[in-house]
């Protein structure tokens, strides 16, 4: 955190360049810092129009995206970057990034000031609309993903269950995939296995174990054991049968081969 000549909050985000070699290894490079008006609790990347963009949220009650592409054309030294305001709705907890029926669209979880437990809106990056009816679950983590031809949301939140909603309803599909548990802040993410919706999410168990879980979607079957970790899961991210998972100061990328 810093603060301009204004006396404004700002933040600072990487962005860097990843390239993978043919043997799957993911090197990156620095390409910049984006300097970002507030405090950047939650970060998401997408594509719009062909054109890289990076999504934050936080403490100052919106959320931005940004055209990369634009950026590094643009970019000066030390102001403020102020994007495209998406929401404008309090403190955002957590965001995710997904293209569902061929539009990028964001999940965000906002709440109130203080509040470990928020909102879940789904927008269209494209029209910059929101795509439904906010979510009142109360969540810590959520993502979206397409089910038989249906929109839907994956959240985990204070009601120690993780569930799936229709956002056009904003009514919850069918029973929780898992009860008594609770899910982590930024640890829920829809992936395709094998060609079918699925998520995986980290959390506590009813033991209080540190785990990850995956359900396959469209079945709401389990799959596989329950993956154990040695401390609190911070972060995840799934895809392509690899799964990886931030905990304590340590990061993993497993994979199901």
């Amino acid at each position: 955190m810093g603060s301009t000549g204004a006396q404004e909050d700002w933040s600072q985000i990487a962005v860097l360049e990843a390239f993978a070699d043919d043997a799957g290894d993911v090197s990156a490079i620095a390409t910049g810092m984006l300097v970002v008006a507030g405090c950047a609790a939650a970060l998401g990347v997408a594509e719009l129009n062909g054109r890289p963009c990076v999504l934050s949220g936080g403490a100052d009650g919106t959320t931005r995206m940004w055209d990369l592409t634009t950026w590094m054309r643009d970019r000066t030294s030390g102001q403020p970057d102020h994007g495209v305001t998406l929401i404008e709705d309090g403190f955002t907890l957590a965001l995710a990034t997904a293209v569902v029926h061929g539009r990028p669209v964001a999940t965000t979880i906002t709440a109130e000031f203080g509040n470990d437990y928020g909102t879940v809106r789904l927008g269209d990056l494209s029209t910059r609309q929101q795509i439904g009816e906010p979510i009142p679950h109360g969540a810590t983590a959520a993502d979206v993903i397409e089910v038989a031809g249906d929109l839907v949301v994956v959240a985990g939140g204070e009601d120690r269950t993780l569930r799936l909603w229709d956002p056009m309803t904003a009514r919850p599909v069918g029973e929780p995939l898992a009860q008594d548990i609770i899910v982590g802040e930024r640890s829920v993410d829809t992936t395709l296995m094998d060609g079918r919706p699925a998520v995986v999410a980290c959390g506590l168990n009813s033991a209080k174990a540190h785990v990850a879980w995956a359900w396959d979607l469209a079945d709401r079957r389990k799959i596989g054991p329950d993956l154990a970790f040695p401390g609190p899961v911070r972060t995840t991210s799934a895809w392509a049968g690899k799964l990886a998972v931030g905990f304590g100061g340590e990061a993993v990328i497993l994979s199901r081969e």
